[in-house]
């Protein structure tokens, strides 16, 4: 398969809302989207991308943006050349260490960027996060045979978590780390009031956002939220250029009305092995999180990556490789799915 099908350039994709919004306004759906969607698919990709039998197809909603060009076993490039950061201030290139440690070895790795993110094209209206399963459920099914193993960080874990729910038969395996479910322990005083200085730095980004701020914005959020203060200046040019390009993506994700809800009692139906991780250096209420998921799926293994924060796959790559590929082996090759 030298690209994705033509069906993959439907105009529902491209009538929908996004993730990112231009300097004309315009919010920006998945890379290819409309006349040039299914071109530009064609041609990011090289010949042979589909899953191969002895190879399992992994596919990666990414912490905030997924990607992958090559033949089985390597990363197949879908998006932009936009450098990693966290959350929806990045691009596929945040699974690269990952990748690299490894995983190509055993598996067709398919990353891409997901609305609003590297390549990704213009499209009017407010973005959800259903939008960015449906995205992943159309593209699980045209690389296919579906089911898939499917892997997510922080907001990519979401919408993993989030399409699992409405489409269990679409998933041989599933791994997530650290999803930001605030909705899932808005009952929990602890896991709110550790929440609380975060929310407040989310509400100044935002207000720079708003006023077209967005490099007083990436800043702000670089080290009040991520990274720590006195961060920014450390970073490398390039990705703190990524904060900015993609600060409006991040702002159009906080104004979904659902962006951190899940329906439990449907992900309840989920059967397929689930690794729901975390990080010993990150915050306690994300250990909340997972055993509220661990209640819906009993079936999920945990795992703890010691002295890692939020994004193991780039700070722990090999130890990241390490447990993803063992976890996917014991999955099977034929995990259960409902219905099988």
């Amino acid at each position: 398969m030298a690209g994705l099908p033509d069906q993959w350039a439907g105009p529902r994709c491209c009538r929908s809302g996004s993730r990112e919004r231009g300097a004309d306004g315009r919010s920006r759906a998945p890379w290819g989207c409309g006349e040039g969607r299914a071109r530009t698919a064609r041609s990011a990709v090289g010949p042979g991308v589909a899953a191969r039998k002895d190879r399992p197809l992994l596919i990666w909603p990414t912490g905030h943006g997924p990607a992958g060009a090559g033949p089985p076993g390597s990363p197949a490039r879908r998006g932009g050349e936009r450098d990693e950061g966290r959350c929806s201030w990045n691009a596929h290139k945040s699974w690269q260490p990952a990748i690299e440690a490894d995983l190509r070895a055993s598996f067709t790795v398919i990353t891409y960027d997901r609305r609003g993110h590297g390549r990704s094209e213009t499209a009017p209206g407010q973005g959800t996060r259903r939008q960015d399963e449906d995205d992943l459920a159309t593209l699980i099914e045209q690389l296919g045979p579906a089911p898939a193993h499917v892997a997510g960080n922080s907001f990519g874990a979401s919408i993993v978590l989030g399409l699992a729910a409405r489409r269990p038969e679409l998933f041989r395996s599933i791994t997530v780390h650290e999803p930001p479910l605030i909705g899932v322990v808005a009952d929990d005083p602890d896991s709110m009031a550790q929440l609380q200085p975060t929310m407040t730095s989310f509400d100044a980004v935002m207000d720079h956002l708003r006023n077209a701020e967005n490099e007083q914005g990436a800043h702000l959020f670089a080290e009040e939220v991520a990274m720590g203060p006195g961060m920014w200046d450390q970073l490398p040019a390039s990705l703190r250029e990524t904060f900015v390009t993609n600060a409006q993506t991040w702002l159009d994700e906080q104004t979904d009305p659902t962006w951190a809800a899940l329906d439990l009692d449907g992900l309840s139906a989920c059967t397929a092995p689930v690794l729901r991780s975390r990080s010993s250096a990150s915050p306690t209420w994300f250990s909340t999180v997972l055993e509220r998921l661990a209640m819906a799926m009993p079936q999920a293994q945990r795992q703890t990556f010691e002295g890692a924060g939020h994004i193991p796959h780039i700070t722990h790559p090999q130890e990241y490789a390490t447990v993803l590929t063992r976890f996917i082996r014991a999955a099977g090759p034929h995990a259960p799915s409902p219905g099988q």
